[in-house]
């Protein structure tokens, strides 16, 4: 009879610590690759809303403007008070409350009904739309749709706004205040300008002058889940995010 070669213990062991070594080495590597993949689909996504969002702008029926990203106390759609963030309110502008088109809005959001003209919708952007309440860490938040990136963050929307002095306030930290509270590295509106200052505009003006000063800024919390900058070893400073706009450390 034939003696069969069989593998000794040793050997099993040694090939069993050999995969368990290069697994290591590849889940690293094969973690970057999803998160860049998820990074690219976000930047689509950010450009499929700044198409919605021109649209809307040139559309003269419903004002001809880029829509709002904020309002003290609003009643929309199906007649709740809610304080609509820009993120609610960018859905509201490409797509409509229920996502069948938009009628604009009016001087005080009253004119926001279902009864009204629509226009649009300017995205497809159903499979994306999640109601904000319903998303990890949002329990205490209004029951409206929000945009969500690839990592499952709402994606931002700040209208500037032009009545305000360029180097001032032309977007207002709290325009989304209560999705990035607790979510945000930036805690006021002066951390909140540095990170959407552009530092080649300001260095030739002489004083701070923001991203997209005349427009609008959409902007996604990144892999980290967390708007902003975020320290890593040694007190650097880099970010994730991505936006409309140059998100520093990227």
């Amino acid at each position: 009879m034939k003696n069969i070669k069989a593998f000794t213990l040793v050997e099993l062991l040694t090939v069993i610590v050999i995969i368990g070594v290069l697994v290591s080495i590849l889940m690293p590597t094969l973690g970057a690759a999803r998160n860049l993949a998820k990074d690219t689909r976000t930047m689509a996504l950010i450009r499929v809303l700044d198409g919605g969002l021109e649209q809307f702008n040139s559309n003269e029926r419903i004002g001809g403007q880029y829509p709002p990203s904020s309002d003290a106390n609003a009643t929309v759609a199906a007649g709740n008070t809610i304080k609509p963030d820009g993120a609610q309110l960018l859905v509201m502008a490409v797509a409509g409350y229920d996502l069948q088109g938009t009628p604009g809005f009016g001087a005080s959001f009253n004119d926001y009904e279902y009864n009204q003209p629509r226009s649009g919708p300017y995205c497809d952007i159903q499979s994306v739309v999640k109601v904000l309440n319903t998303l990890p860490g949002y329990s205490t938040c209004a029951a409206a749709p929000v945009v969500v990136d690839p990592f499952g963050m709402p994606i931002l929307y700040y209208r500037a706004d032009l009545s305000q002095a360029v180097a001032n306030n032309r977007y207002n930290i709290a325009d989304n205040a209560d999705i990035t509270t607790n979510h945000a590295s930036f805690t006021d509106a002066t951390t909140f300008r540095a990170y959407i200052t552009d530092p080649t505009a300001s260095s030739l003006a002489g004083v701070p002058i923001p991203y997209k000063k005349d427009s609008y800024l959409l902007w996604s919390a990144g892999v980290d889940r967390i708007y902003g900058y975020k320290s890593v070893g040694g007190g650097n400073i880099q970010s994730d995010d991505n936006a409309s706009f140059p998100s520093p450390g990227k």
